[in-house]
């Protein structure tokens, strides 16, 4: 029954601030590491094409590049899948960042349909938020959030 206020923004970091910032270093541990494999293959061949100096050489930066794009989706998946439900599950369950991954790396996975449809259908609703200078995200973000909480609880709410 009160007005929101601006330390509602950060009310979540109140209660289990150690897990959580854990939790985030592990995210970002994982994305930095993917991101060093990524760079490694493109700075790589782009090297090796520029060395080359002709057509052919571009040809494999190109394809470098290509190989990049569906190895970091390849990569990052079973990432997004670790931390989907992990921040919730700390803050909810009260459970380790460590056992908050693979809760939810094991609950993505046995509903493994499910995700990758989802992943479909918020990754092309993305592209249609995106459209209007970006002002659709201002709907999506939202959604997206309280679809993460509904899912969260569909998932979890079962298994307590």
């Amino acid at each position: 029954d009160e007005a929101p206020s601006f330390d509602d923004l950060f009310a979540g970091f109140s209660q289990k601030p150690v897990r959580l910032v854990t939790l985030g270093a592990l995210y970002t541990a994982a994305n930095l590491l993917i991101m060093l494999v990524l760079f490694l293959i493109v700075g790589g061949a782009i090297f090796g094409g520029a060395m080359r100096g002709d057509i052919a050489g571009v040809g494999m930066a190109i394809g470098s590049m290509l190989v990049a794009i569906v190895l970091s989706m390849i990569l990052s998946i079973p990432v997004m899948m670790a931390m989907w439900f992990a921040p919730a599950l700390v803050f909810f369950e009260d459970a380790s960042p460590i056992d908050a991954v693979k809760a939810s790396f094991s609950a993505c996975w046995k509903n493994i349909v499910p995700f990758i449809v989802y992943g479909l259908l918020m990754f092309i609703a993305s592209i249609v938020a995106a459209l209007p200078f970006m002002l659709g995200f201002l709907i999506f973000l939202p959604v997206l959030f309280g679809s993460m909480l509904a899912s969260y609880k569909d998932i979890f709410a079962s298994q307590s």
